[in-house]
């Protein structure tokens, strides 16, 4: 009876253990799924925003976040997101700012041949009518106006 008995015991001890074993399982997969719902809930609002952001720069939609560390990550994020849009402004302002600068650099280079052509037709014309000083005059201010465009007369 006694091997009755240590059995039952030893028995009672392995039920005992397993369903400890069963229930630190469980907890164990519950405290798990409450951690993961924790963090995937931030990352999945997080991942929301950015996308959000990335098809439009003006968005500006904060996600609830309560953890402290995921609030200095979307911090970060919005730091960068305002970096970002300034860029973006300022790199359009230098384009249409280098526009207006080639069309002036193309008005300046205009304005010199336009002048040097109109002399050259006042040059022609002062010989065909016999104006020799005139046609003197012009091929010098012509001259001048080579050397201060940087050509050679």
């Amino acid at each position: 009876m006694v091997l009755d008995t240590d059995y039952e015991r030893e028995t009672v001890k392995w039920y005992q253990f397993l369903w400890v074993s069963i229930c630190s399982l469980l907890l164990s997969l519950l405290m798990g799924w409450l951690i993961w719902l924790m963090v995937s809930r931030p990352l999945r609002q997080m991942n929301k925003v950015i996308t959000r952001f990335t098809l439009n720069l003006s968005d500006q939609s904060e996600p609830n976040i309560r953890l402290a560390e995921f609030q200095s990550v979307f911090r970060n994020f919005e730091q960068m997101r305002d970096r970002t849009v300034e860029l973006v402004a300022e790199i359009k302002y230098e384009e249409k700012r280098r526009g207006q600068l080639e069309v002036e650099k193309l008005l300046v280079q205009i304005n010199p041949h336009f002048i040097h052509n109109t002399l050259n037709t006042i040059q022609w014309l002062a010989r065909m009518h016999g104006q020799s000083d005139i046609a003197k005059l012009v091929t010098i201010f012509t001259r001048v106006l080579h050397y201060n465009l940087g050509k050679k007369a």
